[in-house]
């Protein structure tokens, strides 16, 4: 649009000059007011408009004034002609110059259409050769599966074969394996909390602990809850080895990890004064109390093994979360 008024706004600045120079003693611009001339307006169309000697002209409009007794005229009006027709051209040749234009703007926009097509007719044949080696990738992995599963079938289906040394699949892979099964022949010969894991050579059992894991809560200890039960009760000559995690709370805000306020420090306040305060501790039978910490520590002893929380007594209300300990026994 800018430039469109630069086109016909220049021959108008360029007519006016002209009338000047052609006129004689025509006025091109602003009336003069003069008395002796007859003033008008002329459009770009060419319509005349008479106006009296003060008043100017509109803006798609130039002043044309000649004298009353018409001398000029002629020339004024070959002006005025010769003025339209620069209009008509210049009008032609913008309407050329935006039909070209048009014209460039629809091929360029096919020749983007055409190369987008192409572009996306790739993107969507590569699209489909990746989902058809995925899928081809998968089938193999489920008939391998499949495979695997039906070897595995017979082997369960062998007696015994459960806990054998030749079996490839580990025991902490299954779940929700019948006791029955689980045990298999002569499991029931190797001691409390161990499972058969397979045979040596001259025939004798392997066995192996299963850990038990135990959540020992941050009020174990106090005198609402008891000291946390673990479920297993040690025998002469068994040992059991114990690891802890997690976090447990003695007040609110105040987290405390397994170790406590560390190994060598005691606590008179608390339920085990020898032991560092709230650590993970433990108990066999009606023996001492023992600092497990984050572990790992062996403690062997005979009687029910029981864990707790060792916090100044009678403070216990306010604690909250715990420990994870992992048992193993031997």
């Amino acid at each position: 649009m800018k430039f469109l008024r630069h086109r016909i706004f220049v021959p108008v600045a360029t007519v006016a000059v002209l009338l000047m120079l052609l006129g004689g003693d025509m006025l091109v611009g602003a009336h003069g007011g003069s008395l002796s001339l007859i003033h008008s307006c002329v459009d770009v169309q060419g319509k005349v408009r008479i106006t009296d000697e003060n008043a100017g002209c509109r803006s798609n409009e130039i002043p044309l004034d000649w004298p009353k007794d018409n001398s000029g005229l002629e020339a004024g009006l070959l002006a005025v002609e010769n003025y339209l027709s620069t209009i008509a051209t210049t009008v032609a040749t913008l309407q050329t110059e935006l039909a070209a234009e048009i014209a460039a703007r629809v091929q360029g926009d096919q020749t983007t259409l055409a190369s987008a097509n192409v572009y996306a007719d790739q993107e969507i044949a590569d699209e489909a050769s990746i989902r058809q080696q995925a899928d081809s990738t998968l089938a193999d992995s489920l008939a391998s599966l499949e495979s695997d599963f039906t070897s595995y079938q017979s082997l369960l289906g062998t007696a015994g074969i459960l806990n054998a040394s030749t079996n490839p699949i580990d025991w902490t892979q299954l779940k929700n394996v019948p006791s029955s099964v689980v045990t298999g022949p002569g499991a029931q010969d190797c001691p409390t909390h161990q499972y058969a894991a397979g045979t040596k050579a001259d025939g004798s059992l392997v066995c192996s602990p299963f850990p038990i894991f135990v959540f020992v809560p941050a009020t174990a200890g106090g005198a609402s809850v008891p000291l946390q039960a673990t479920g297993i009760t040690l025998k002469s000559g068994q040992t059991a080895t114990l690891t802890a995690s997690g976090t447990g709370y003695y007040c609110p805000g105040c987290p405390i990890g397994p170790d406590g306020s560390g190994a060598g420090s005691t606590c008179p306040e608390c339920i085990a004064p020898d032991l560092p305060s709230f650590s993970l501790i433990g108990k066999i039978g009606d023996g001492p109390f023992f600092f497990v910490g984050s572990g790992p520590v062996s403690v062997a002893g005979s009687g029910r093994l029981r864990l707790g929380f060792n916090d100044w007594v009678g403070t216990y209300d306010n604690n909250s979360d715990g420990f994870q300990a992992v048992i193993s026994v031997k």
